[in-house]
């Protein structure tokens, strides 16, 4: 799969009109001093390098500084390995399903644990989808299981708040089978966080 702008300009719309009414700023997609379409809801953020036709935008000055949100070297972050995208669509048809059957599923992905025993992020598996959707090529770093997730791609970034896990079903990636889903232990899905979260992560 290549990224592809009207892809790309799709989902960005789909995310812009979820953002609550109350949230006007973030009902629009903006401009960067560098040039890049810029993207928020308060869970996730996208940059894109070329702007792509299609999304409603304003200038640089009413949108967040995603320049203070994101990492300044992403790469002393650790690899996480990507589900497939293909995975991804199945799990959330599984949870479709379940939540049509039971009254309620997770809709969580989580990465599992480590080589070493250390616990990996999760995340909405909307979000996760989007996000391999948006950039299908994209590589993810993560820091540890409550900073946001990092996905870089040639043709832009996004970043993706986790989800705080402590009582509740997801699915994720065996360390010992990758692209497997495998059933996780019983965690609370608290939403992860806010979008004041993303600058305070970073201490700025």
């Amino acid at each position: 799969m290549y990224y592809d702008e009207k892809t790309a300009a799709r989902l960005i719309n789909s995310m812009l009109a979820s953002v609550e009414e109350s949230r006007p700023t973030l009902k629009k997609a903006w401009i960067d001093a560098a040039g890049n379409m810029c993207a928020c809801d308060g869970f996730r953020a996208y940059r894109l390098h070329t702007p792509v036709a299609g999304v409603p935008d304003e200038e640089a000055e009413n949108g967040i500084d995603l320049d203070k949100v994101f990492p300044a070297d992403v790469y002393a972050y650790k690899p996480l390995e990507l589900p497939t995208l293909a995975d991804v669509r199945c799990m959330i048809e599984e949870d479709k399903r379940k939540k049509k059957r039971d009254g309620d599923a997770s809709f969580i992905f989580t990465f599992g644990m480590s080589d070493d025993g250390e616990q990996l992020p999760a995340v909405n598996l909307l979000y996760l989808a989007d996000v391999l959707q948006m950039f299908p090529n994209a590589l993810a770093y993560y820091k540890n299981p409550v900073n946001p997730i990092v996905f870089k791609d040639e043709n832009g970034d996004a970043l993706v708040l986790p989800i705080r896990i402590m009582n509740g079903e997801s699915k994720g990636i065996d360390p010992t089978k990758r692209r497997q889903a495998i059933p996780q232990p019983k965690k609370d899905k608290t939403p992860a966080l806010g979008l004041r979260t993303f600058a305070a992560l970073y201490a700025v």
